[in-house]
């Protein structure tokens, strides 16, 4: 980049934390504002919000105070979209990346995506959406695919113990603790992981696939395996982040996993959007994908 990017999170939950963290001290980015929903947050330094020192930057519900900053980009990670928000600002030329995958496409309906189309030709800017799963996993996973000269088949599993994360209300939405009618894993005990308690008969893990098909055949699979803990019926293993297979010629597989104890996931959904940030700052106006970018990297973030 030739210049410097002012950037405004929105919001400071888990992944917003971690964008926060993971701008400070960015070779092209300066954070100078932040949204916060919560009331108690209001006035507060960012960094004190988001774990670390103060940074000298000061959140606010001021939505035009914010804009009037100009920022190049917000990077926006509320709970759920506001799309009056989110139409403001890109009509106001400020691009937006997000870590809510169906902004990407048309998830939240025709409507709503035709109003953020149209405030991004209006204002000149571009939205991205992405994260780690769905999201840059993919983009290893096409990366890997430069080794093979057939592909045949392609799957992404996320297999992760998810305890290590911290956030209830996500993961009742999603249903966990909740009562079943289909096969689940099973808690056998009432169990408390400090944050939230899973009961005895509850769901405590989830598994899947979602698929596409050709001729009758899977090509294309990407399956889950989450889970609260170990005591359960069934206790499906799980290898603590994402398993990548191409078969084809030749066969690959390529294996994203933890070096510690747990695969940080608000870092790794976060900093996706955030490294994207200068790329799509110079993206054409409208939504815009991975396939529209350069390949998203930690460029410049390589520090002693």
């Amino acid at each position: 980049m030739s210049r410097r990017l002012k950037v405004v999170q929105w919001t400071t939950g888990k992944t917003g934390s971690a964008a926060v963290r993971g701008m400070v001290g960015h070779p092209v980015i300066d954070l100078v504002g932040c949204f916060a929903y919560s009331d108690d947050k209001v006035g507060r330094d960012v960094g004190e919000l988001c774990g670390i020192d103060p940074i000298g930057v000061v959140a606010t519900d001021d939505v035009e105070a914010l804009l009037a900053l100009e920022p190049d980009c917000v990077s926006y990670m509320a709970y759920r979209p506001d799309f009056d928000h989110l139409e403001r600002i890109l009509e106001s030329g400020s691009s937006v990346v997000a870590t809510m995958y169906m902004l990407a496409g048309h998830g939240y309906g025709e409507e709503p995506t035709r109003r953020l189309r149209e405030a991004c030709l209006r204002g000149g800017t571009s939205l991205y959406a992405s994260g780690i799963y769905p999201g840059h996993a993919a983009m290893v996973a096409l990366s890997a695919s430069a080794m093979c000269s057939r592909v045949e088949r392609l799957s992404i599993l996320e297999s992760l113990d998810i305890q290590g994360y911290a956030n209830e209300q996500m993961f009742r939405a999603q249903g966990f603790d909740l009562g079943f009618r289909v096969e689940f894993g099973i808690a056998n005990a009432d169990t408390d992981f400090g944050f939230m308690t899973v009961q005895e008969g509850h769901i405590a893990a989830f598994k899947g696939t979602v698929f596409g098909e050709k001729d009758g055949r899977s090509i294309i699979e990407c399956s889950f395996v989450w889970k609260l803990g170990e005591d359960m019926t069934p206790n499906w293993p799980v290898t603590h982040g994402y398993v990548i297979e191409l078969d084809g010629v030749p066969g690959v597989r390529v294996r994203l996993e933890p070096q510690g104890d747990h695969l940080d996931g608000t870092v790794t959904t976060a900093m996706p959007v955030v490294n994207a940030i200068p790329m799509v700052c110079a993206a054409p106006p409208g939504i815009v994908n991975q396939m529209d970018l350069p390949f998203v990297r930690a460029a410049g973030q390589f520090r002693p």
